[in-house]
């Protein structure tokens, strides 16, 4: 495969990716959705990393995606796939999808959420535009924030299980309708509560990237953008019992927010490099944007904003018109003293997907490029410490 396009700026140069490696799923495992099956390539939000696992979310299921790295080193396979609904008691039985956007793991447990988002349906030609404010709606089962215990097989190798132990899967109760749970918890900030009932993708609230270090939970939004900055929202989650988890204070609230300068970008997805918080950012709209790479060594104790001189830009992705939308990062292994940062697409282009055989082409960067060489792209992934 050819380097793929790509968009510079002054700032930190472009760069092309230094690797990459084969996403491999079963057809077999896919749903039927109205009456078409799954394409997993064509649909990942989310990736999370512990050894040799990797686990995947589609925005189109109620399911989370499990593979493990050959031993080669050039592809993960291996394909489980955990339904959702063995784990928690959703109200709605139905294959309406969880829309995952972020995965974390931290303290033997996958962390999982979904993007609490309103959505509107796309307007039809010839179709009244005054009728476009009913084509607004929720799904419930979008509410979802939740932890699954891990279990090692050895290897490396790492599956879900709803009790191992002494822990259980456990969720922050979604309550009975929108303006309940998580969303209702966050409406109580003045600045977040006139974007509650905008739709995603139209500048209203939309979480889409989730960092978890102990009970320290930071979710990324991709809606609202504030100007030029991006809003992070901190939970400090406990075990509440009965499978449910509890939000403490923190201060006069039971969150914290921050605004960080992304120069109008919104959050994709988040990591945790060590103690530096990585995101991911693109557009907050439905539109093609530049996409990067961003690193922030500390948040305020108590919240707040963060300007450009406090959020580093690491890279420019390389980018294409209509596809490869960035949702996923997640940490690899070292190479040659380089940490390798896993970038995977939503709405892939061709060159990058195999519909036929669900498999996705995913991208390594190298986050300290300068120091190494260029190598074969099959010897750049390495296991996972």
């Amino acid at each position: 495969m050819s380097d793929l396009p790509f968009l510079g700026n002054e700032i930190n140069p472009p760069l092309h990716r230094d690797g990459f490696v084969k996403l491999n799923f079963k057809k077999s495992l896919a749903p039927v959705i109205k009456g078409k099956r799954l394409v997993f390539a064509e649909n990942i939000s989310a990736l999370a990393i512990v050894e040799a696992t990797l686990f995947c979310a589609s925005d189109e299921t109620i399911s989370v995606e499990r593979l493990v790295l050959s031993k080669d080193g050039q592809q993960f396979a291996d394909h489980l796939s955990f339904d959702l609904r063995a784990f928690f008691p959703f109200g709605d039985e139905s294959d309406a999808e969880v829309d995952l956007e972020g995965l974390a793991i931290s303290g033997e447990y996958l962390w999982l959420v979904g993007s609490h988002s309103l959505k509107r349906d796309e307007p039809k030609s010839g179709s009244d535009v005054s009728k476009l404010v009913s084509k607004v709606s929720w799904d419930a089962k979008r509410s979802f924030l939740a932890r699954i215990p891990l279990v090692e097989k050895g290897g490396g190798v790492f599956e879900l299980k709803k009790k191992s132990g002494s822990r259980t899967a456990a969720w922050l109760a979604p309550g009975e309708g929108r303006d309940n749970g998580l969303r209702g918890l966050i409406s109580q900030e003045g600045l977040l509560q006139p974007f509650m009932n905008i739709p995603s993708k139209e500048n209203g609230f939309d979480i889409e990237g989730l960092a978890v270090s102990g009970e320290r939970v930071l979710l990324g939004l991709r809606g609202p953008v504030i100007g030029s900055h991006a809003l992070i929202v901190e939970l400090r989650l406990e075990d509440g019992g009965d499978g449910k988890l509890a939000a403490q204070k923190i201060g006069e609230r039971s969150y914290k927010l921050y605004a960080v300068n992304l120069g109008g970008l919104g959050i994709r997805d988040l990591t945790f490099d060590g103690d530096r918080l990585l995101v991911l950012s693109g557009t907050s709209q439905k539109t093609e944007s530049i996409q990067r790479i961003f690193a922030i060594d500390l948040l305020p104790e108590a919240g707040g904003v963060l300007d450009k001189q406090e959020v580093e830009l690491l890279l420019t992705l390389p980018i294409c018109g209509w596809g490869d939308h960035a949702e996923g990062i997640a940490m690899l292994g070292d190479y040659q003293g380089s940490k390798q940062l896993l970038v995977a697409y939503d709405s892939p282009i061709d060159k990058r997907i195999d519909r036929n055989n669900d498999q996705l082409t995913a991208d390594i960067f190298l986050l300290h490029r300068s120091t190494v060489e260029k190598v074969p792209a099959a010897k750049q992934v390495k296991k996972a410490k």
